[in-house]
């Protein structure tokens, strides 16, 4: 299970270009660490700038998703935010 998470253009191109202390981008790995995850790129590797703001974060369960998603929510970088339902066969 994860939580897709969709960042303002300034805190993803950060987190792309490994660049450290920009404050926007710094808020929300703190955020997700807090909780023992981590923050990955949804489209590693991507210059679209439509794909290149959103990143996941794997969460063990529904509890740790929901916490992490009100917490998460709370960052000034954070544009969306939601839990990935499960796949379904079609």
């Amino acid at each position: 299970m994860h939580i897709t998470v969709k960042l303002s253009p300034d805190a993803a191109q950060a987190l792309h270009r490994d660049r450290a202390g920009a404050p926007t981008s710094d808020e929300v790995v703190r955020c997700v660490q807090e909780k023992g995850g981590m923050l990955e790129a949804l489209h590693p590797g991507a210059d679209n700038p439509l794909l290149t703001p959103y990143f996941k974060v794997d969460v063990p369960d529904e509890k740790a998703a929901q916490e992490l998603l009100g917490r998460i929510k709370q960052c000034k970088a954070v544009q969306a935010a939601y839990v990935k339902p499960p796949d379904a066969v079609p």
